[in-house]
């Protein structure tokens, strides 16, 4: 039997060399050699879809083994890649691997090259069983993770944190500012004290200093963000998707598509065209699969596949009559013949099953969108986080016993240089990025 199933990473992408094969980690106790089936898995829409599927032997002598799925070689009937960015898992009959994802940019990607290996971390105090009325106004760098005592003496009205001398709070109610340092006069800690909750007798806490670190699941979250930023930007797809009118998925339900769209109207031919045009929701348009004429739930024709001339990147088909191939007309059809052939348009006529988005990201264009992508990502990931690791103020300072220390941020926080660098470089590239890739914006007067 299959004792476990596993991917060797968490994360996976085409564009990267050292993340483009997924390994399947298999445990097993068969005591002969048995063939199975190694199924890769895509979250779609609101449920697994199978994507590929391949047979291999376990071999009794050997309880591990490892087999793998190469994302390049992973394509569809049109040569489009069946791996895009998304939730994935294995399986060998019933037996499953835990969820993993293929993405554009992986976060080990994003943190050593769009981060530049920024650690992204920073010391927080944090108040464990807390009942002194004291916040964390700036903190040493120095600090090494642990957990210290923070001890209130109500003789002298003094705090002391981690064996270090007592300082009095100042008379009043406050708020008042206090720096302690530790036993050792080499790390310190300034404090913001309400001098009206003080307690009424000598008391004790715990305070843990640690890091705070960004992790993998906040970069993910990061690219997640910017990728849908980015194709709201551009207006399209960054990798192909499977798009379908409600119509016509009605009509097949069972065809796994990403995303709905409404149907197209049919504007009227002139009297000595035999070319029909067909505007897409989405482009650029890569395939198209279907295209069905529908009137009010009432399929009127099929298109063959012979009239479809696909126009990739203006995002249209024309229908062009072929001799010896006729459309597919409907019993129904005939009841609406005197609307097709009017001068006015018919709305919500035309119903497609379609493939839409960049064909590939390794290089041109599309490099450069995905390159766009790792800069919004930083983006949204440095803007917060320099918020945090500065507690959002533009600098502090500290002294006693006649020494000071104080440190001024950036303007905008400690990853200023680098934000603007990425801004500066989106600001320039991203129109004529969505020009290369879309062409130039169009009206027609009439």
């Amino acid at each position: 039997m299959i004792q476990s199933l596993a991917a060797d990473r968490r994360s996976y992408s085409r564009y990267e060399p050292a993340a483009a094969t997924i390994t399947a980690r298999i445990r097993h106790t068969y005591a002969v050699t048995t063939p199975v089936s190694l199924q890769l898995w895509r979250w779609r829409a609101e449920a697994w879809s199978l994507v590929a599927t391949q047979d291999l032997s376990l071999l009794a002598a050997t309880p591990a083994q490892t087999d793998t799925f190469r994302l390049e070689s992973l394509v569809d009937l049109h040569g489009l890649s069946a791996v895009p960015a998304g939730r994935y898992r294995l399986a060998i009959g019933a037996v499953y691997s835990a969820p993993f994802d293929v993405r554009l940019i992986t976060p080990a990607t994003l943190r050593e090259h769009y981060l530049r290996g920024l650690p992204l971390q920073s010391r927080t105090l944090q108040l464990t069983g807390q009942t002194l009325p004291v916040t964390v106004v700036a903190l040493s760098e120095t600090w090494a993770r642990g957990t210290h005592a923070l001890v209130f003496t109500l003789a002298g009205r003094t705090l002391a944190l981690a064996g270090g001398l007592p300082v009095a709070v100042p008379a009043g109610d406050g708020p008042h500012t206090v720096t302690l340092v530790d036993d050792r006069d080499s790390n310190y800690v300034t404090l913001e004290v309400d001098g009206w909750a003080l307690p009424t007798a000598n008391q004790a806490d715990t305070v843990l200093i640690d890091f705070t670190r960004v992790t993998d699941a906040d970069l993910v979250r990061a690219l997640d963000q910017a990728q849908a930023d980015l194709q709201s930007v551009l207006t399209l797809d960054l990798e192909p998707t499977r798009y379908s009118t409600r119509a016509l998925q009605a009509m097949e339900p069972s065809v796994e598509v990403d995303g709905l769209l409404e149907g197209v109207d049919m504007e009227p031919r002139g009297p000595a065209s035999h070319i029909w045009r067909v505007m897409m929701k989405r482009k650029p348009v890569l395939a198209v699969e279907r295209i069905h004429g529908i009137i009010a739930s009432d399929p009127v024709l099929t298109v063959p596949q012979p009239w479809i001339v696909l126009h990739e990147k203006g995002g249209y088909v024309d229908l062009v009559a072929r001799v010896g191939e006729g459309p597919v007309w409907a019993f129904t059809g005939s009841r609406w013949m005197p609307l097709l052939l009017g001068s006015m348009p018919v709305p919500n006529f035309w119903h497609v099953r379609m493939i839409a988005g960049l064909r590939d990201l390794h290089d041109g264009p599309g490099a450069t969108a995905r390159q766009a992508l790792g800069y919004l990502a930083v983006l949204n990931l440095l803007g917060f986080t320099g918020l945090g690791i500065t507690g959002g103020r533009a600098g502090f300072s500290t002294g006693r016993d006649g020494i000071s220390e104080s440190h001024n941020f950036n303007t905008g926080g400690p990853f200023a240089p680098l934000v603007e660098e990425y801004r500066g470089w989106l600001q320039q590239t991203l129109p004529r990025l969505q020009r290369q890739l879309q062409g130039f914006r169009m009206v027609t007067l009439q």
